[in-house]
């Protein structure tokens, strides 16, 4: 509506509507990408704890197929996907301190781990 009214008085908001209307619905993409996203892996006792913002999802280490970067990712700054046997694929975010430590610590756990796409 604020668009039809917008493009009838050729004001000149409507390309601000339309940027406005643009940014609000990236905004809304980055929250649900943030919501869906690991911020902390722990591994202890052979269980590997993702931690998100507002649950945690833990697995054992047998059950991790494979981590990998994200396709079309040149720069690392796209989550890394991590992907299991019995809960699919689970991403975590690409700059974590200490994740090559556990990845490797993860792999010495599991040899059948695939690593060679990070």
């Amino acid at each position: 509506m604020l668009v039809l009214a917008a493009a009838i008085h050729r004001a000149a908001s409507f390309p601000l509507l339309v940027l406005g209307t643009w940014w609000t619905a990236v905004g809304l993409l980055v929250f649900r990408l943030w919501r869906r996203t690991a911020r902390q892996i722990d591994l202890a006792d052979g269980l590997v704890t993702f931690v998100f913002p507002g649950r945690r999802l833990v697995l054992p280490v047998a059950d991790m197929e494979e981590v990998r970067r994200s396709r079309g990712d040149p720069g690392s700054s796209m989550p890394i996907r991590i992907r299991t046997r019995s809960d699919g694929v689970v991403k975590a975010a690409p700059r974590m301190r200490g994740f090559v430590e556990v990845v490797v610590q993860m792999r010495l756990e599991n040899p059948s781990l695939d690593i060679s796409g990070l």
